[in-house]
């Protein structure tokens, strides 16, 4: 059919596009220092270890970083994100990983945590895998919460 003809079109134009991105040269690698907070209040949590490493490629940012957490600040609120050091450059949500070890709490049935950076944004938010969704809140947390996370996405 004819939407069949402009979708094919509209795939060839994306991985081309796609393609010049990933064959560009330039190549930015940064470290960074990640920081858990929280959406309402942010929080002043205090970290044993945060270290954390990002590179720009062809216009996609390879993001990694852990952090442990020595105290979580009583007074952080809301739904538990890293603020990224990149802005995810498309209008979607964009799924990372997340592995977490010690000092965290899952709830409603969850097995793990997964991260949803927010389009055209830098929140990676920290999300229980359970149904219905449930955020990672301040009372999933402890002294000693050990978090890694890796995300590819668009560069805005």
């Amino acid at each position: 059919s004819a939407m069949d003809g402009i979708n094919a079109m509209n795939d060839q134009r994306e991985l081309a596009r796609v393609r010049a991105m990933i064959d560009q040269d330039e190549v930015t690698t940064v470290d960074w220092v990640p920081t858990l907070q929280g959406s309402t209040v942010a929080g002043a949590n205090t970290y044993g270890a945060r270290s954390g490493v990002y590179t720009i490629r062809g216009g996609l940012c390879f993001c990694t970083f852990e952090l442990t957490l020595t105290a979580v600040d009583p007074e952080m609120s809301g739904y538990c994100f890293v603020d990224l050091p990149v802005m995810n450059g498309i209008n979607q949500v964009v799924v990372g990983q997340i592995g977490v070890r010690d000092g965290v709490t899952l709830t409603g049935g969850a097995a793990g945590v997964y991260g949803e950076l927010f389009p055209i944004g830098t929140r990676l938010v920290l999300r229980q895998d359970a149904a219905p969704q449930i955020n990672v809140e301040r009372a999933n947390l402890a002294a000693g919460a050990h978090i890694r996370g890796t995300i590819v996405y668009p560069v805005a």
